[in-house]
C-alpha cells in the first residue's frame, strides 16, 4: 500500500512541475504580447504627436504674414520617405520586366529619352554597418543564466560624407533559463533606441544633408536671382 502511495507522489510531483513549467510559458507569452502592446501604444502616440505637429504647422502657414520660403521639417521628413518608397518600387519594377527575346533582336527599339534629376539609389548596393543592441540585465551579467531566443532587426538609411550606408540594428531577446534550459522567467527584449522614428527609414544625418544641400539657405533673393 505504501509503494502504491509513493508512486502516486512521484506522479503528482511531475504533473505539478509540467503544470508551472506550463504556466511560465504562458506568462512569458503574456509577458511579450504585453510589451508589444506597450511598443505599439508608443508609436501610436509619435504618430499623433506628428499629425499635430503638422496641423499646427499647416494652420500657422495659413495665417503667418510674409513667411520666408523654407521647407518645414516634417515635410521634409514626409518627402524623403516618398522618394524612399520610390527608389524601392523603381528597383522592384526594374527586376521583375521581362528580358528581351531572341525574336525581338532585330527589331529597332526607338531609343528612350534619357531622363534628368539624380541617379537612382541602389539600396541593396549601399555597404551595411551593424548594430546590436543587448537588454541591460544581460549585459550585466555577462549572459550567464540568460539564452537568446529571437531578435528584431530594422534597417535605416544614413549619410556619411561621400557615401551612403544602410544601419542595421537588431534586438536581441533574452530569456532567464536553469543549466538544463528551462525558462524561469518571461523574457526581455532589448529596449528601443532614442533615434527610432515610426514609419520612417531615413537616418538624422540624411536629412540634415537634404536640409543643408538644397533648404538651409534658401529665401527669396536667391529665388528671384534663379
Amino acid at each position: 500500500m505504501a509503494i502504491g502511495v509513493c508512486i502516486g507522489c512521484l506522479r503528482g510531483e511531475a504533473a505539478l512541475r509540467e503544470a508551472r513549467a506550463l504556466i511560465l510559458e504562458l506568462q512569458a507569452e503574456l509577458t511579450v504580447a504585453q510589451q508589444q502592446v506597450a511598443e505599439l501604444s508608443k508609436v501610436n502616440e509619435l504618430q499623433a504627436a506628428d499629425l499635430d505637429r503638422m496641423k499646427q504647422a499647416l494652420e500657422t502657414g495659413r495665417s503667418g504674414p510674409n513667411q520666408p520660403e523654407r521647407v518645414h521639417p516634417d515635410q521634409l521628413g514626409l518627402a524623403f520617405e516618398r522618394l524612399v518608397r520610390a527608389i524601392v518600387d523603381e528597383e522592384q519594377k526594374n527586376a521583375v520586366q521581362p528580358t528581351p527575346s531572341a525574336n525581338d533582336e532585330g527589331e529597332e527599339t526607338p531609343s528612350r529619352k534619357r531622363k534628368g534629376g539624380r541617379r537612382r539609389l541602389a539600396e541593396q548596393d549601399l555597404p551595411v554597418i551593424d548594430e546590436r543592441i543587448v537588454p541591460p540585465e544581460v549585459e550585466a551579467c555577462g549572459g550567464k543564466g540568460w539564452r537568446r531566443i529571437n531578435e528584431e532587426v530594422t534597417e535605416r538609411i544614413a549619410y556619411q560624407p561621400g557615401r551612403f550606408v544602410r544601419i542595421r540594428t537588431t534586438r536581441e531577446i533574452w530569456v532567464p533559463c536553469d543549466e538544463q534550459g528551462r525558462w524561469l522567467g518571461a523574457p526581455v527584449t532589448a529596449p528601443l533606441p532614442d533615434w527610432a522614428i515610426p514609419n520612417l527609414m531615413a537616418d538624422t544625418s540624411v536629412i540634415a544633408s537634404i536640409i543643408l544641400s538644397k533648404y538651409g539657405f534658401s529665401c527669396r533673393s536667391t529665388v528671384k536671382s534663379r
